[in-house]
């Protein structure tokens, strides 16, 4: 049929019926059905396999950082037990006293040990207690550290020769190069470096150490009037 030869009420008729056969054909949607249905599923299982996937990928990840820690524990652990239970070289005490002589820029002017004590005090809460020495000029102190430990220092002069005054509690002295000698039954550790002497003892809870360029005896001699 030619729709350009049709007039209105025909070409009205002609949609009308064409309307009425279309509304007769069945209309199966089945097959659009079973294809949202299986995109759903793909998205489920897409779904489903991400979560497995995260869920074993999170626990090698775990597992390796806890490998991780242990390790480092492990390793602060292993450099502790090679430096040694807190143990202090020699060489930093005559160090100290070194950069006393040189310029002594961080140190704190004190007139007597009690206040060289409460000084160290202020600035090392829980700092060991520096003993009284006799017959000595008190001239500074301050707080050093010395292989990872503080030490409460207090440097005077004896026989107008400066001597510094190391104590550093609980710790010990590394024992390379010293000799052990006995003075009025008890037992101190010497050692020479360069121009300097170098006489330490050891307390109940505490490490004392001298410096000086004293000769040996002298400084041993000095040593004894200490109450270690």
């Amino acid at each position: 049929m030619n729709s350009d030869n049709l007039q209105p009420d025909q070409l009205d008729s002609a949609v009308q019926t064409r309307l009425r056969r279309l509304s007769t054909i069945p209309c199966d949607s089945t097959g659009l059905v079973r294809r949202i249905d299986s995109a759903i599923e793909e998205l489920r299982e897409d779904d489903e396999s991400a979560s497995v996937w995260t869920f074993r990928l999170r626990q090698p990840l775990i597992a390796a950082a806890a490998l991780i820690a242990i390790a480092a524990t492990l390793a602060i652990a292993l450099t502790y037990a090679n430096r040694g239970a807190d143990a202090i070289r020699l060489s930093e005490v005559v160090h100290a006293h070194q950069s006393y002589l040189d310029n002594g820029a961080h140190v704190v002017n004190v007139q007597s040990v009690e206040q060289a004590n409460h000084e160290c005090q202020a600035r090392w809460p829980g700092a060991p207690t520096i003993p009284n020495v006799d017959g000595v000029s008190v001239q500074c102190c301050c707080v050093e550290e010395m292989c990872g430990c503080p030490a409460a220092c207090l440097h005077f002069d004896h026989n107008g020769v400066p001597v510094t005054m190391a104590v550093v509690t609980g710790a010990q002295f590394d024992d390379e190069g010293v000799t052990t000698v006995e003075r009025g039954g008890r037992s101190y550790s010497v050692h020479t470096e360069g121009r300097f002497s170098v006489v330490a003892m050891r307390g109940p809870d505490r490490c004392i150490c001298l410096v000086s360029e004293l000769p040996r005896e002298d400084l041993l001699a000095l040593a004894t009037r200490i109450d270690s």
